[in-house]
C-alpha cells in the first residue's frame, strides 16, 4: 500500500514537471498538437518508427498480429511494454536531454493533450474506408475499442467524456453543430429540472404533513448514505475527521468536487452510482457544514473533468494544487494510524 502511494506521488510530481514545461513552450507545444491532429498518419508512423527503436520487440510483435487475421492480443503488447524499460526512457529523456524536444513535446501531449481522441479520429477513418482491406478495417476498430476501454480503464478519460466526443464526432458528420448544441442545451437543462424540487401547492403542502407520520410507520426507513460508507482506506475515521476540517475552511462547490476527484485519484472511493448520492453522502456525513446546491457540485466538477486542449481541467495551475493539497491531507490521515 505504501509503495503504491509512493509511486503515485512520484507519478503526480513528475506529471507537474511535464505541465510546467508544456506551459513554458506553449508555442511549440501547440504547433506539435495542431500537427498530430490534423495529421494524416504519416506522424503516427515517425513516432511508432522512434519508439521502435528503444523497443524493437513491440514492433516485432506489431508486425506479427497486423499480418494475422484480424484479431489483436493486446495484453502482448501490454505486457512487452511493461517489461520493458521504454517508459524510464522517457522519463531520463526528459530528465537529462532537455534541449531534445521530442520527449517533451510527446510526453506533454500524451498526458495532457487530446492524444487519445486524435488517435480514434484517425484509426476511425481508416475503419470507414471501404479502400482498405477487411482485416485492416477489422484491425482498426479493435484498436479504436481498446484505446477507449484502457483509457476509461487507468482514470485518463470518463466514460462520460467518450460519449460526448462521439455527439461531437456525429455532429461533424452530419454538418449540424446548431442542432447538437440545442439538443446539449435540452439535456443540461433536464438534468437541472430533475434535480430541482417542484413547487407545491400550498393544499399538497398539508396533505404531505399529514401523511407523513402514516408513511413512516408503514415503510421502513433507510439509513441516510454517508461518505465514510463508501471509503475504504486505513485510519476512516481520521480520513472523515480531516475532511470536515478542510470543510470548515472551504466548502465551495469546487472543494466538494476537489475532495471527490482527489480520492477517485487515490483509488479510496468505493463506486457510488452518480454525483447526487456521492454530494448527499457529503451533507449527511457533516451536518453541521452549509454546502451549496447539488446543482452547483454538479456544475463546478463537470467543469473541472472537462478536456479542452488539455487533458483535464483539474490538472491544470490552481485547481491541480489544490487537488494535490487534498491528496495530502488524506495520505497523512491514513499513515498517521501508523505513529499513534
Amino acid at each position: 500500500m505504501a509503495d503504491k502511494q509512493t509511486d503515485n506521488a512520484l507519478f503526480e510530481q513528475f506529471k507537474q514537471e511535464v505541465l510546467a514545461w508544456k506551459e513554458e513552450h506553449r508555442d511549440e507545444y501547440n504547433r506539435f498538437s495542431r500537427m498530430m491532429t490534423e495529421s494524416d498518419g504519416m506522424d503516427f508512423v515517425m513516432l511508432y518508427r522512434f519508439c521502435s527503436k528503444l523497443l524493437p520487440a513491440y514492433a516485432k510483435e506489431w508486425k506479427s498480429q497486423w499480418s494475422g487475421d484480424g484479431t489483436m492480443d493486446f495484453d502482448k503488447f501490454n505486457t512487452k511494454v511493461q517489461s520493458s524499460k521504454l517508459a524510464q526512457v522517457w522519463v531520463d529523456r526528459f530528465h537529462y536531454h532537455k534541449e531534445d524536444m521530442t520527449a517533451n513535446l510527446v510526453l506533454s501531449w500524451m498526458l495532457f493533450g487530446r492524444s487519445y481522441e486524435t488517435m480514434v479520429t484517425l484509426l476511425e477513418g481508416y475503419a470507414n474506408d471501404e479502400k482498405n482491406g477487411r482485416i485492416i478495417r477489422t484491425i482498426c476498430a479493435r484498436t479504436i475499442k481498446y484505446i477507449i476501454s484502457s483509457s476509461i480503464k487507468s482514470g485518463y478519460r470518463t466514460r462520460e467524456q467518450w460519449d460526448e466526443f462521439q455527439s461531437e464526432q456525429q455532429m461533424l458528420q452530419e454538418k449540424d453543430a446548431t442542432g447538437w448544441a440545442m439538443k446539449d442545451v435540452a439535456k443540461t437543462a433536464e438534468i437541472a429540472e430533475a434535480t430541482e424540487p417542484s413547487p407545491k401547492e400550498p393544499e399538497e403542502v398539508l396533505n404531505v404533513a399529514e401523511n407523513t407520520l402514516s408513511s413512516e410507520e408503514e415503510q421502513p426507513q433507510e439509513a441516510p448514505p454517508l461518505l465514510a460508507d463508501f471509503l475504504f482506506c486505513n485510519n476512516k475515521e481520521r480520513v472523515i475527521q480531516v475532511i470536515h476540517d478542510y470543510f470548515l475552511v472551504k466548502s465551495l462547490a469546487k472543494n466538494m468536487a476537489y475532495v471527490n476527484i482527489a480520492m477517485l485519484k487515490m483509488g479510496i472511493l468505493r463506486e457510488y452510482h452518480d454525483e447526487k448520492t456521492f454530494y448527499q453522502a457529503l451533507v449527511n456525513q457533516y451536518p453541521d457544514i452549509t454546502f451549496k446546491a447539488l446543482r452547483s457540485y454538479r456544475d463546478a466538477r463537470q467543469k473541472l473533468m472537462d478536456a479542452a486542449g488539455v487533458r483535464f481541467i483539474y490538472e491544470i495551475g490552481s485547481d491541480a494544487a489544490e487537488v494535490e493539497y487534498v491528496r495530502n491531507l488524506i495520505d497523512h490521515a491514513i499513515s498517521s494510524e501508523k505513529h499513534n
